[in-house]
């Protein structure tokens, strides 16, 4: 189990504002199914304070993915990704889903 915690600073171009500060939690749980087969799941919760204004923003993430090993090297991954977005601001609520399938390399 992974727990990874952050606190970043952005800036903003649009005159007058200041910036927001994102506060990130997520945790993550990897899982050997079989000698070839590595299932990983993640949540995630950030939170996004605009400076110099009420608004703010919530953001949730569910992720599962899994990695068929081909070799000790090589492995072939899907992953299955969830993301809302609530905010107190009109208009920018969202949902998100994203089906991803990629290569891993390691050595």
């Amino acid at each position: 189990m992974t727990l990874y915690g952050s606190t970043t600073v952005d800036g903003t171009t649009t005159p007058g504002e200041s910036g927001s500060l994102l506060y990130t939690l997520r945790g993550s749980v990897d899982r050997r199914i079989r000698a070839d087969l590595t299932a990983t799941a993640l949540l995630g919760l950030s939170w996004r304070d605009y400076m110099g204004s009420t608004e703010h923003d919530l953001t949730l993430t569910g992720e599962a993915s899994l990695t068929w090993w081909l070799n000790r090297y090589v492995g072939l991954t899907g992953r299955y990704r969830h993301e809302q977005l609530f905010s107190n601001a009109d208009g920018r609520d969202y949902k998100t889903d994203s089906v991803m399938l990629g290569m891993k390399l390691q050595r």
